[in-house]
């Protein structure tokens, strides 16, 4: 992949996995036959990541991601606080990629300049700019529930989401597509709507495995809740007004262990097609601008780097993708399994009604 972009011609060979695992640190490596891994050492009691490399023919697959993830979360076990790395300024999978999982570019601490005379004398600063990156671990911080409503429709260039595009000056996600939603309130407890007791026990079971409902002393009062937050966010963020037959349960994704926000999202769909006069527009803040995009057009922008998707967002667009259009989609009832670590489960996700 280095060879297209940058001249590699001078390049040393790497290290071999013996040589590797003499240096110390840990190993973390995905896939039966390997297709990754990432090796973190230990560098004056600090964490640093030395290097993460994934196979070009599983790329794209989030395997990167899950592999950062899962290094933090083992970094933060071991009471560690943050975790360095060194990495090309700009290659597309090199530092901008690490800024979507919250490194930022740092001066060089003096624990690194062995490391970076080390690069140099590989001769590694002739091939590109090199930087210091660094993420800060926040080790036991709890997931907070919350809900993200997705809006579909059907569109002359195929399946249709209605998305927000988040300011950059949030503490969470900043400059990321996402869908609308946010956390529980205290007032959604409040208004959680009535449903019938067949209805309720359904949705109990669908969310059965999500951590807020099977926490719960009531789960038919925490599905309520979930209702109750998602019909007021699409109407704070979308100046939409839904019933709560209109949402469908999709997924329930956690962020990663080592953030110093952490939420536990359920995802609903629901249908808005264009002759609803029900127009969802961009009534939050927090968001930039807000608008109807083709999935497919939101997944080809987010692989060349125009758009930001963190992991959940690309996840779910890339099924709602292949299910192509919306009678697919609100057929589909898929089983709802959380996911930690973005580690997801194999997609297309069976019926729960199979």
């Amino acid at each position: 992949m280095f060879d297209d972009v940058l001249d590699t011609s001078e390049w040393p060979a790497p290290p071999t996995g013996e040589e590797r695992a003499a240096a110390g640190g840990f190993i973390l490596v995905t896939g039966e036959t390997p297709t990754g891994f990432a090796h973190v050492i230990q560098i004056d009691g600090e964490y640093h990541l030395e290097q993460m490399s994934v196979h070009p023919d599983h790329a794209r697959q989030g395997l990167g991601t899950e592999l950062a993830y899962a290094a933090a979360d083992l970094v933060a076990s071991r009471g560690g606080n943050s975790m360095s790395l060194m990495t090309f300024a700009d290659i597309p999978w090199n530092a901008p990629f690490y800024e979507n999982l919250g490194f930022h570019v740092v001066e060089p601490p003096e624990r690194l300049r062995p490391v970076v005379e080390h690069e140099r004398k590989l001769g590694l600063h002739r091939s590109g700019r090199r930087v210091a990156m660094l993420r800060e671990i926040t080790p036991g911080v709890v997931a907070r529930p919350a809900v993200s409503v997705i809006p579909l429709r059907d569109g002359d260039r195929g399946l249709e989401a209605f998305v927000q595009h988040r300011v950059h000056t949030m503490d969470f996600a900043p400059g990321v597509v996402v869908f609308p939603g946010g956390r529980i309130d205290p007032v959604d407890v409040e208004n959680a709507p009535e449903l019938s007791a067949s209805a309720l026990d359904e949705l109990a079971e669908v969310w059965a495995d999500s951590t807020y409902v099977r926490d719960s002393e009531d789960d038919r009062l925490a599905v309520r809740v979930l209702l109750a937050t998602a019909l007021r966010e699409m109407a704070e963020e979308t100046g939409v007004r839904l019933d709560p037959g209109e949402l469908l349960p999709w997924d329930d994704w956690t962020t990663p262990p080592g953030f110093p926000k952490r939420f536990q999202v359920h995802f609903m769909v629901t249908h808005l097609p264009a002759s609803d006069p029900r127009s969802p527009v961009n009534t939050t803040t927090e968001a930039l601008a807000s608008e109807w995009l083709p999935v497919g057009e939101i997944l080809e922008r987010g692989a060349g780097g125009d758009l930001q998707l963190m992991t959940p967002t690309r996840v779910i667009l890339q099924e709602l993708n292949d299910l192509a259009h919306v009678d697919a989609v609100l057929n589909a009832h898929p089983q709802v399994t959380p996911v930690h670590l973005d580690r997801s489960v194999v997609r297309p996700r069976p019926s729960r009604y199979a």
